[in-house]
């Protein structure tokens, strides 16, 4: 009988320090006052973004085109509530050959691409109000990306007016 109470309290001691370990913060601790309390804090390149082809309408005897494979890049920013919405801030935007040996697997830069949306003008030109992401065409050279290659890298950066940075990284298939 002495066990049995013995086991009992230190059962209900574990219990006690495992209920102890847990943070029980209640509500989460948001930042900011104002409009800043809105502004991005994470950032997505979205699934939507995409690889466009060069068209290919030319008649056989036309001579080949200049025009290169487009990459349509999306993003998407998040506030500290976990919303979508708006940013402003400059982007950056990198397209890389894709190495299996790499490890973040950036090979080769096929381009690199800089907007600006600090403005609201500049803003609402990338913005696209059906899909709530931001939308970049970023046009490559002919034969920049390899007719064998399978996938390409994409990697964005959102630079926020303090500086601080949002980044994100996806593979897009070629074919």
């Amino acid at each position: 009988m002495h066990t049995f109470i013995s086991l009992r309290c230190v059962l209900i001691l574990l219990a006690a320090g495992a209920l102890a370990a847990c943070d029980w913060a209640g509500a989460p601790h948001y930042t900011g006052t104002g409009m800043e309390m809105f502004g991005p804090v994470a950032m997505r390149l979205h699934p939507l973004s995409r690889v466009v082809p060069p068209p290919s309408t030319a008649p056989a005897t036309a001579p080949a085109s200049p025009q290169g494979t487009v990459v349509e890049a999306r993003l998407e920013l998040t506030d500290q509530f976990g919303d979508i919405g708006k940013g402003v801030g400059d982007v950056i935007l990198e397209v890389d050959q894709y190495d299996v040996l790499s490890f973040d697997h950036r090979g080769h830069r096929i381009g690199q691409w800089t907007f600006d949306l600090t403005t609201a003008d500049k803003n609402r030109l990338q913005w696209d109000s059906i899909t709530r992401t931001y939308l970049f065409k970023l046009p490559t050279s002919a034969g920049a990306i390899g007719a064998d290659a399978k996938h390409v890298v994409l990697a964005a950066t959102f630079v926020l007016p303090n500086s601080s940075k949002l980044t994100d990284q996806m593979t897009l298939n070629l074919k």
